[in-house]
C-alpha cells in the first residue's frame, strides 16, 4: 500500500491553520532562478537520458490513460513504458530489434 496522500491546496491551507503542516526556517534556500534558467529549462529526463528514446504517438481508450494518470500521476507515461518492456521480455520480444524471438 502507497503511503502518498493526495491534498488539495485547500486542505494543506486548513492542515497549516492547524499547525499540522509545518515549514521549517533553517530549511535551506536554493538557488534564485531568473528568466534565463527558464530559457534552458526542460521537463523531464536529462538530455543524455533521451539519447536512445523514439517519440511515438498512441491513440488509448480515456479509461485507461485515466487508470494510468491514477496510478502513477507524476509519471503515467513511465509506467506505460514499463508495461510494454514488461509484455516484450515476457513475449521474449528483442526490445532492442524489435523482432520476436523463435523461441528455439
Amino acid at each position: 500500500m502507497s503511503d502518498i496522500r493526495r491534498y488539495s491546496l485547500s486542505e494543506i491551507e486548513e492542515m497549516r491553520r492547524r499547525g499540522e503542516v509545518h515549514v521549517f526556517a533553517d530549511a535551506p534556500e536554493g538557488p534564485a532562478i531568473d528568466d534565463d534558467d527558464w530559457e534552458e529549462a526542460f521537463p523531464g529526463e536529462a538530455e543524455d537520458d533521451r539519447a536512445d528514446r523514439e517519440v511515438v504517438t498512441l491513440s488509448l481508450d480515456r479509461e485507461v490513460v485515466e487508470a494510468l494518470r491514477r496510478e502513477r500521476p507524476w509519471d503515467w507515461q513511465g509506467l506505460i513504458e514499463e508495461i510494454l518492456r514488461d509484455h516484450a521480455t515476457r513475449s521474449r520480444v528483442d526490445p532492442d530489434t524489435s523482432r520476436r524471438s523463435r523461441g528455439r
